[in-house]
């Protein structure tokens, strides 16, 4: 997680606060009426969270909530980031430390698979499709929901939750990390500023490159002279 942590991940998540309290989160309607997962994207990484219940934290507001760590009858929504595909921008680091409430996280590319086998079971799965590591399998869990309904009324509603904390270091540690421009290698610095524009590149050799494979994906080994585009180089 970098930056779009903060702002408007939090209004999304909260809502407007309104004479003192929020309202419009989406994590009340989520828990009114018992969602059991909310799978999204935006950042490109993959990280995968246990139950998280409502428990603001003024201070810092992306510590806020409260897990059981629970995969089995959890009584909270299990949330879930999978936009680990790709696009030109490539791998996306996390900035801030690895908190309580995440399960399994990486910063590499991959696609995610569920398989659901009845109304309680479900199997995850995440498919690593980088270097190190083709295909290769480096999450997976099964999800048990047996109690569908608003999480008011959930039979482990009174397990008691704890606050999300940081596991790997401190938030304030966070602010020095660079970010995520200053990562990537400079002639890797590629971007569109609006969706269908041309990709700009750093490297005007690379801008060439990715335009004939599509302006989609780069490739860390990019074709030969005279030789034909080879899929197994695509990141």
């Amino acid at each position: 997680c970098d930056g779009d942590c903060w702002s408007d991940a939090t209004r999304n998540r909260m809502g407007l606060e309104v004479d003192g309290k929020f309202r419009y989160g989406l994590e009340e309607v989520f828990n009114k009426y018992g969602v059991d997962m909310y799978i999204a994207a935006h950042e490109h990484n993959y990280e995968r969270m246990f139950d998280v219940a409502p428990h603001w934290n003024p201070l810092l507001p992306m510590l806020s909530g409260a897990t059981t760590k629970s995969t089995v009858d959890p009584p909270a929504p299990t949330y879930i980031v999978t936009g680990s595909a790709g696009n030109v921008e490539e791998h996306e680091p996390f900035v801030y430390p690895k908190l309580s409430r995440t399960a399994a996280r990486f910063n590499t590319f991959g696609w995610s698979k569920m398989t659901v086998y009845n109304a309680s079971h479900l199997f995850w799965e995440q498919i690593q499709t980088d270097d190190g590591g083709w295909d290769k399998v480096v999450d997976s869990t099964w999800i048990v929901q047996n109690s569908h309904g608003p999480f008011s009324a959930h039979p482990r509603r009174h397990v008691r939750a704890e606050p999300i904390e940081t596991l790997e270091g401190s938030m304030e540690a966070a602010d020095s990390y660079p970010n995520r421009a200053q990562q990537r290698p400079q002639e890797e610095k590629c971007w569109r500023k609006r969706r269908g524009e041309a990709l700009v590149c750093e490297d005007q050799a690379r801008a060439t490159s990715m335009k004939k494979l599509g302006q989609w994906q780069a490739t860390k080994v990019l074709p030969g002279p005279g030789e034909g585009i080879d899929s197994s180089t695509f990141i």
